[in-house]
């Protein structure tokens, strides 16, 4: 069990913190101290939507957790400088803030809600190859059929340790 220290309690990967301006505590997040800030390299082989929606879920966690916009602040430009040090463009990083809080603050009233068919591709990820067909097979398929929803998710491709199924059991003696 967490013990309470200079007036803060850690619980649940935040810190709640005692207010002495409010009745509410102060809540942030926090990571261990073990941790070493290594998130997916910006160079690294892997769909960008993968890179795209880690720093979204972030900053989603960081926006729920925080308890006050100076908090939030200083948790984005902590979680930034993380990004940064991944090889994660800034002007990336900071479209991606941009978009996520225009989606909180303005709302979108009278939009209609349809309901579609949902149909999911799964194919091996090829690099660049994968994106480019991707987009090309969701255009298609949204010309023809409006009312499906197409989904293309790529897996790792096969590797050549798959293609044996155990290992060598004879000894090296």
């Amino acid at each position: 069990m967490e013990a309470e220290a200079d007036d803060q309690l850690p619980f649940l990967d935040t810190i709640i913190s005692r207010s002495t301006d409010d009745d509410y505590p102060d809540v942030s997040t926090q990571v261990k101290p073990t941790d070493k800030g290594l998130f997916y390299n910006f160079q690294s082989f892997i769909p960008g939507a993968y890179k795209i929606n880690l720093i979204y879920c972030l900053i989603y966690r960081v926006y729920r957790i925080a308890s006050s916009y100076s908090i939030f602040h200083k948790n984005l430009l902590t979680l930034k400088n993380k990004f940064l040090k991944n090889g994660i463009p800034s002007y990336l990083f900071d479209s991606i803030t941009e978009r996520f809080l225009n989606n909180q603050y303005n709302s979108r009233p009278g939009t209609a809600i349809s309901i579609k068919r949902r149909v999911t591709l799964v194919l091996p990820f090829m690099g660049n190859l994968s994106i480019v067909m991707r987009r090309k097979l969701k255009r298609i398929v949204n010309k023809f059929y409006y009312n499906v929803h197409f989904r293309i998710i790529f897996k790792r491709g096969r590797r050549i340790s798959n293609l044996f199924s155990h290992m060598d059991t004879t000894g090296l003696s």
